[in-house]
């Protein structure tokens, strides 16, 4: 049965783990693929909270703490109808005491997103597009210990000097004028060839 016929049932779902959860069909998210099961907190489920006042399995009147699970419908491997919905309105749903659900700062959100988006970006930078395998270990090499960034097939490092296939020494050339950084990156990439030829030749 699908899974969107099963909201306010109470089902066990025998996941691909081999573990079981039971619990009451809360939501489904077609979207998603993720099924909201509530179960009832039990003392096992406390084992940290002794010492809160009102940590509790119970809160008295017959009502029972719940816990949400979130299982996504891939991991289900099979499922088993305890009572169907129309055995658990009310009631059932009644006897549970829902954890808060708290509003969220969308602002927060987005400036985790502009972080991703950044830190994306400058992966991106650092991975020269139609490059050799050589190409880019030299470029992983510098980076290492100098800024650098892709320009084409150009390896730019503190934007002041630029190397350009095949990569040598002799491939450095200033984008400044009186630059100081130049003999700088010259001995660098040297170090950084020699020690790229010895794994070559190791390997």
């Amino acid at each position: 049965m699908p899974l969107t016929l099963l909201v306010g049932a109470c089902i066990r779902v025998t996941l691909t783990s081999g573990s079981d959860i039971e619990g009451l069909v809360y939501t489904y998210d077609v979207y998603s693929g993720v099924v909201a099961l509530i179960s009832a907190l039990t003392s096992d489920d406390l084992p940290d909270l002794q010492n809160i006042v009102g940590a509790s399995p119970s809160v008295g009147g017959g009502r029972q703490r719940a816990q949400i699970h979130l299982v996504k419908a891939a991991n289900i491997k099979a499922v088993e109808v305890l009572a169907p919905a129309d055995a658990t309105d009310g009631e059932t749903k009644g006897a549970f005491v829902m954890p808060e659900v708290r509003a969220v700062d969308t602002s927060v959100v987005e400036a985790r997103k502009q972080r991703a988006l950044i830190q994306a970006q400058e992966r991106a930078q650092r991975i020269g597009v139609g490059v050799s395998d050589k190409a880019q270990s030299i470029f992983e090499a510098l980076s290492r210990t100098l800024p650098c960034r892709w320009s084409r097939d150009s390896i730019i490092v503190l934007d002041e000097v630029s190397i350009e296939p095949p990569y040598s020494v002799d491939s450095c050339r200033e984008l400044q004028p009186a630059s100081f950084s130049l003999q700088r990156v010259k001995k660098v990439l040297q170090g950084e060839l020699s020690r790229l030829d010895r794994v070559a030749a190791s390997a």
